[in-house]
Order: C-alpha cells, then sequence, then structure tokens
C-alpha cells in the first residue's frame, strides 16, 4: 500500500482524451502532483530494496 494518493479531476481526464500525461498536461494539477508523490514513493521503496541506485 502507498501513502500517496492521486486524486481525479477535470485536468486529468482532458490529459487523457489528449493522450498526454497529465504531468506534461497540467503539471500543478492536483492528479499531477498526485503521481509526482506516487512517483517518488515508488522511487524510494525501491532504492531502500536495493533495486536501483542513484
Amino acid at each position: 500500500m502507498f501513502d500517496a494518493v492521486v486524486r481525479t479531476n477535470t485536468h486529468v481526464d482532458e490529459a487523457q482524451s489528449r493522450g498526454m500525461s497529465v504531468v506534461d498536461y497540467a503539471p500543478r494539477s492536483r492528479g499531477a502532483q498526485g503521481y509526482r508523490q506516487l512517483a517518488a514513493e515508488v522511487l524510494l521503496r525501491a532504492e531502500r530494496r536495493g533495486l536501483i541506485t542513484f
């Protein structure tokens, strides 16, 4: 289970309909922020388990 919460909003739907990521389409939206938080959490867990290094 992850702590990050990805909220669906209009920007997420609009980005999807345009074939874009919400991070590119509306980088300041709550949806984009949630996806960035989730990605950071996934990377941190992978690093702690020795699956990746930076």
